[in-house]
């Protein structure tokens, strides 16, 4: 009987080697093999979305290959996902807009990966993915001007290209609720709440002049609420969330 066992411990071994390392077990060169560039130069734009790609392919049928924040294994090839790209800012103003919004759509590919998992609240590798995406949707804000004033009045193309910035308004609104909701979800663990409150302090003073007042209210009200029921860590990131957007009109 037991070397049966022995046996069958050895068979389901020589399976998982056939199949490939198990998740737990995945380092850089297995994700490099499976697809994601070189982690030991800097990426483009066109890279991360390659890397974003490759990781899609992997999990498909195996979340446990997601990269995690700080992994011993996998954190690296996760940590390479939210470094920024080369930033030209020579160029006309659409190709840095297109950059952004390239980069912007790829990790929000990523974050909803493990948005697709979660379990009681989202993980904390969504919370950082997301934090970048509102990061490039701010910087995009930032170049909206210029973007529209490139086109001259009457030009066919000018409609779109305000449709998008809209679009992107619109959008950006609703991912500052759902960082919201997890800085204030009582379900999330600390070190998740304060994070979130980061990401919101880091853009939310650029876009809440320009998303729907709705959200703006809520935020402005959820944040003053947070501030006066915790404390800690987690009262002071409340806090200076709470600064930053009251300077914004």
């Amino acid at each position: 009987m037991r070397r049966r066992c022995v046996l069958a411990v050895a068979v389901a071994m020589l399976v998982l080697g056939v199949r490939g390392a198990r998740a737990a077990d995945w380092a850089t060169r297995d994700y490099v093999a499976a697809g994601v560039p070189d982690l030991g130069r800097r990426w483009s734009t066109a890279d991360i979305r390659e890397a974003v790609d490759a990781i899609t392919r992997a999990a498909a049928r195996h979340p446990e290959r997601l990269p995690r924040y700080r992994h011993a294994s996998s954190g690296a090839v996760f940590a390479k996902l939210l470094k920024p790209p080369p930033e030209d800012r020579t160029v006309a103003v659409d190709a840095q807009v297109a950059a952004h919004f390239e980069r912007y759509r790829a990790l929000a590919d990523a974050g909803n990966l493990y948005g697709a998992v979660a379990q009681r609240a989202m993980p904390r590798e969504w919370i950082e993915l997301y934090g970048v995406v509102l990061h490039e949707a701010a910087a995009i804000e930032q170049l909206s001007g210029p973007f529209i004033a490139a086109l001259a009045p009457g030009d066919d193309r000018l409609p779109a290209r305000r449709a998008m910035v809209a679009k992107l308004r619109d959008g950006t609104g609703n991912m500052l609720m759902l960082q919201l909701a997890v800085a204030i979800g009582d379900n999330v663990a600390v070190a998740e709440r304060i994070a979130a409150l980061h990401n919101l302090t880091e853009v939310a003073p650029t876009m809440l002049a320009v998303i729907e007042p709705r959200f703006a209210h809520a935020l402005r009200k959820d944040v003053t609420t947070l501030a006066g029921a915790t404390s800690g860590e987690l009262h002071d990131a409340a806090v200076r969330l709470q600064r930053a957007i009251a300077r914004t009109p």
